[in-house]
């Protein structure tokens, strides 16, 4: 008995203190809390903390301060303060605050410590910290009243100077600017005869943006500069062959479809998307249902790959698209200003390679390179490299997939790093603007025989055969003389352009022309994308991608200005440019040569 109690005893006794230590342990822990409580409301309220009030004892428990509170201006409880600028930061509490722990005395001599000042200058620091937090913290928002159309007021807001829309992200860069309604800079454009009412429309009624920058209005283009390039109206080919697509019954029209195709850089993504969002083919609808608008992104074959025969088209077909036949496909086929697209094609080159002697980083880099510059020819020259002379038979297509690279370009450095298929970008500064490299190139007719000389081939990889050609140009005569020849095969072509400055004209004349009509009946105008998806291919065959964003104020922008239609090309590169454009192609698409060199103004035709 004597052992069985002496054990409960013992037992007693262990639970006595177990049970102190964790009491013990709870009042700690409960201290510690209210702490850090009442230190985050000190904070909330522009206090000092109590934490920093009182003086550190050794041994006391202190909590780790939150995210949120780590990234605010005061410093960790029981930190010291350690300089003059976390000082300035520090709000101090009322004076009555510190009174009531007794602690006035202490803030004084924590603040002479640190700054070497006596406790009297306490105040003028408490006031010149406000007045340091006021001013960061101050903002000039002033609200717009549109609805008493009051054209003075003005907001300054940051907004993306690039889109024209009022908070979103800034693909370029953002800047304090003013930002006014539309309506403002259509009264401004006709009092001042700006002329760039119909592009405020097309914003406007077209793209749904309500609101600009004055920076970016200054940067649109006025009518009479878009029309001296494309035209008054759009040029809609292919009408007569619409009614040779839509032959047959009646119920035939439930089983066409409507696809888009285009050499790469010409839009096709901003097509696709605007055909989506307006046109449907009722008759399928009616047939199949809602979720078969009838519209689709690209072809069977593809959107980038050359129709070539009949029998290719209907071997040839992307995954996923088995179930449907190419005759019952109506290509809708972009084109865009050759000169425009060369430049593209320096940015994304896509499954395209041809030699560019030096990277983007280096001064003498050249692109669109049609015609080699004298740093060139010397680069050539070194790595023995022959140009081709026209006329001479080369391979124009293979049945396997070619690799090779250009001449001696870095494959590393070609293929972008980890992202194949675009170039990395030269760093900011290195790279002088296309146009002095312009201008320090001679400016000296070439004779026939420099012209006849290719310096530049290109091939490009498809899914299972090779295309090669004597250059961008001839790249680009090739693919779509391929289209414009076909005779038994209906197709349209329509101008980037004009989807851009003529929405409304274009995109009724295609959907009518594939026998349907818009999704709203005959109410215009039709929407365009204000923020449209493009491809970059990360595959060295056309075949898997990612999306970018390219903005339709963007385009409207940067095509509107006759003044970077021939943007980084030499005298020698328009020379060769002219010499060995598709005559025809470029009358058929209402696109004008480059001016001759001795004149400074460009030929209409």
């Amino acid at each position: 008995m004597n052992d069985k109690g002496g054990r409960r005893a013992h037992y007693r006794y262990l639970w006595s203190i177990g049970a102190t230590v964790a009491a013990l342990a709870l009042l700690n822990y409960g201290i510690a809390t209210v702490m850090v409580i009442d230190e985050k409301q000190s904070r909330q309220k522009g206090m000092m903390p109590h934490s920093l009030l009182m003086p550190k004892q050794k041994g006391a428990m202190t909590k780790t301060p939150h995210k949120e509170q780590r990234t605010s201006d005061a410093p960790y409880p029981g930190r010291q303060l350690a300089s003059a600028v976390q000082a300035d930061k520090l709000v101090l509490h009322k004076t009555t605050s510190a009174k009531s722990f007794g602690m006035k005395e202490k803030i004084a001599r924590a603040a002479t410590v640190v700054n070497g000042t006596k406790s009297t200058e306490t105040t003028e620091k408490q006031s010149g910290t406000r007045k340091k937090i006021a001013d960061n913290a101050k903002t000039t928002t002033k609200t717009t009243d549109a609805d008493n159309n009051n054209k003075n007021a003005t907001t300054e807001r940051k907004v993306n100077v690039i889109s024209g829309h009022e908070g979103a992200p800034n693909l370029k860069h953002s800047a304090l600017e003013q930002v006014r309604p539309l309506d403002y800079y259509m009264d401004l454009s006709r009092k001042e005869g700006h002329d760039k009412e119909r592009i405020l429309q097309l914003l406007q009624k077209n793209a749904k943006i309500r609101h600009l920058s004055d920076a970016t209005y200054q940067e649109l283009p006025s009518w009479t500069e878009v029309t001296s390039l494309y035209g008054s109206e759009p040029r809609l080919m292919g009408t007569d062959q619409c009614a040779a697509f839509k032959a047959g019954k009646e119920e035939d029209l439930a089983e066409k479809w409507l696809g888009v195709a285009g050499m790469f850089n010409t839009g096709t993504n901003l097509l696709a998307d605007t055909l989506k969002m307006n046109c449907v083919l009722h008759k399928k609808q009616k047939k199949y249902g809602n979720k078969y608008s009838g519209v689709r992104a690209q072809m069977t074959y593809g959107k980038h790959t050359p129709p070539k025969d009949e029998q290719f088209r209907m071997s040839h077909i992307i995954p996923g698209q088995k179930n449907i036949d190419p005759r019952q496909e109506l290509p809708v086929v972009m084109v865009r200003d050759p000169f425009r697209w060369l430049q593209s094609m320096c940015v994304n080159y896509y499954s395209s390679h041809w030699p560019r002697p030096y990277r983007p980083s280096d001064k003498r880099y050249h692109c669109p390179n049609l015609y080699p510059t004298e740093e060139e020819k010397k680069k050539l020259w070194f790595r023995r490299y022959e140009p081709i002379l026209d006329g001479t038979p080369i391979v124009k297509e293979k049945n396997e997939v070619s690799h090779s690279e250009g001449v001696f370009m870095d494959k590393q450095f070609r293929m972008g790093g980890k992202k194949p298929g675009k170039w990395i970008g030269p760093p900011q500064g290195t790279t002088p603007p296309p146009e002095i490299l312009v201008n320090q190139e001679p400016t000296t007719l070439l004779t026939d025989s420099e012209l006849s000389n290719h310096s530049f081939p290109v091939h490009v990889v498809y899914a299972n055969f090779t295309r090669y050609h004597y250059s961008l140009v001839h790249l680009f005569n090739d693919w779509y003389r391929e289209y414009f020849d076909l005779k038994d095969y209906p197709h349209v072509f329509i101008r980037f352009e004009d989807l851009l400055y003529f929405p409304d004209q274009v995109v009724t004349h295609i959907c009518e022309c594939a026998g349907g009509k818009l999704k709203l009946g005959n109410l215009l105008p039709v929407r365009i994308p204000s923020q449209s998806t493009k491809q970059s291919h990360k595959s060295r065959v056309v075949g898997g991608s990612k999306l970018q964003h390219t903005g339709y104020l963007d385009a409207i922008i940067k095509y509107g200005r006759p003044a970077t239609r021939f943007r980084g090309m030499t005298s020698h590169d328009l020379q060769y440019a002219n010499h060995y454009l598709d005559e025809e192609l470029m009358e058929h698409f209402g696109y004008g040569l480059a001016p001759h060199p001795q004149s400074p103004v460009q030929p209409k035709t």
